[in-house]
């Protein structure tokens, strides 16, 4: 075979030798580039399995699980979802607020569907009794997704979650209407009480769901506080729930999982050529972002507008030389959920001083003038931290704005900018902020 080699070589023009000679070289420099990030690659891997952390759908499910020491109360709220699903929530309401299409009652002007939304809610008192059952049990969710199947389980339970938080809704409005605040209360209660048993999910869809259920008990309580009087002692267990959710270990639990997702999705679509680089880039983009964990939300907003820069600036790169695919994915997708994390610890930290400064007049017969006035164990019960009054979206403190008979805290939002409270919930503005309405003269 060498006598070939050696007898083809002579015969070739110096020119094809040449070119030969380096196309190996470029092959056998590609390959060792290739060998190098294949095992640095499996490297990081390992490094995420030796600490217990997910890197595929089947590590996935054994990470999806009920912390040791927490009361299971899966199968309460599941008999729950089914029971209000079985019964036809949806098609039953579909003219009523919150449940269909019907327009939301306003304040101090008659509600014309009551007499029909009040009649549901009655014929609906024994799902009800199942929702406020499995909210006093306490504990977390396991819902039994199979994440290596890949099926539409997950938005189908989800969904039943979403028809359970409109039915409460639904169940405020009408108690607070009929002046039963204490119906309401406890109907408000349940729905932060499924929020706080929810905090374990893994899935980011889970999480946004999570999320807006967390914003729809804060809208419910804001009418409460405006129609009810609540005690010191209510005030206080309110104040519990409320930040009973860490947003920021949900979040992160969440993109351990969704690192997982990411690159087994990687291993079904991306070319055998670009696989590993794929991934590595997977990986590498959830180390930046989880670098920004110990450190205030804002750092994380700042990571997202680098990593919108860089791939602006690298967009029109090729794709061998750029994870394209990737890239596309997590730059937008992240952007939209880290958004979301920070909004609803924005609102978190609003509706915790707004309740802080509600027992400060219940104490003092007025409201502070400001946030400083506030003493710190009206704020939490633990030990202090200024974070629980900073804005998430600019690092600055939150708004306190006292006008005429209310009191406003607030949070800039996702723009950034203070639009001077015009929050799209408990004001009806159209501004971006973030921030919860209290009525004074209540």
């Amino acid at each position: 075979m060498l006598n070939h080699l050696k007898t083809w070589l002579r015969n070739r023009p110096i020119w094809q030798i040449t070119l030969l000679v380096v196309f190996l070289i470029i092959l056998m420099t590609l390959l060792g580039i290739w060998i190098f990030s294949q095992r640095s690659l499996n490297i990081k891997l390992e490094a995420l399995r030796d600490q217990g952390l997910p890197t595929n759908l089947t590590e996935v499910n054994e990470y999806y699980s009920i912390p040791e020491g927490t009361i299971d109360s899966t199968e309460l709220w599941l008999k729950a979802f089914d029971a209000i699903e079985s019964a036809g929530l949806v098609a039953l309401g579909k003219d009523l607020p919150f449940i269909g299409q019907g327009t939301r009652p306003k304040a101090g002007e008659k509600w014309d569907q009551f007499d029909k939304a009040k009649q549901l809610v009655n014929d609906f008192n024994s799902k009800l009794k199942l929702i406020h059952e499995a909210a006093e049990a306490g504990g977390q969710i396991r819902f039994p997704f199979d994440f290596t199947l890949m099926s539409l389980d997950t938005m189908k339970t989800l969904n039943k979650v979403r028809n359970a938080a409109s039915f409460l809704s639904l169940a405020v409005e009408v108690s607070v209407y009929s002046g039963d605040c204490e119906s309401a209360m406890k109907c408000t209660q349940s729905l932060l009480l499924l929020t706080n048993a929810l905090q374990n999910e893994v899935s980011t869809l889970s999480v946004l769901t999570n999320n807006a259920l967390f914003a729809i008990g804060v809208d419910r309580l804001e009418l409460i506080l405006s129609e009810c009087y609540l005690s010191d002692a209510q005030l206080r267990n309110l104040q519990e729930l409320i930040m009973g959710v860490d947003f920021r270990d949900s979040i992160t639990r969440a993109l351990v999982a969704e690192r997982a997702f990411n690159l087994t999705s990687v291993e079904m679509v991306s070319l055998p050529t670009l696989k590993t680089a794929n991934k590595l880039y997977v990986l590498n983009h959830f180390e930046k972002i989880f670098a920004t964990f110990d450190k205030p939300w804002i750092a994380s907003l700042q990571l997202l507008k680098q990593c919108d820069q860089k791939f602006a600036n690298r967009l029109s790169g090729t794709v061998i030389s750029y994870p394209i695919f990737t890239a596309t994915y997590l730059t937008g997708w992240h952007k939209i959920f880290i958004h979301s994390s920070m909004e609803v610890s924005a609102r978190q930290r609003c509706i915790n001083a707004t309740l802080a400064a509600k027992r400060f007049q219940l104490m003092n017969g007025s409201f502070p003038q400001s946030l400083v006035e506030i003493p710190h164990d009206l704020l939490t019960p633990d030990e202090f931290s200024q974070e629980l009054l900073i804005d998430p979206f600019d690092g600055k403190p939150l708004r306190f704005k006292l006008k005429e008979n209310r009191l406003l805290i607030y949070s800039v939002g996702e723009n950034q900018i203070d639009d001077g409270g015009a929050c799209p919930r408990g004001d009806g503005g159209t501004g971006l902020d973030i921030g919860f309405w209290l009525t004074l003269s209540n």
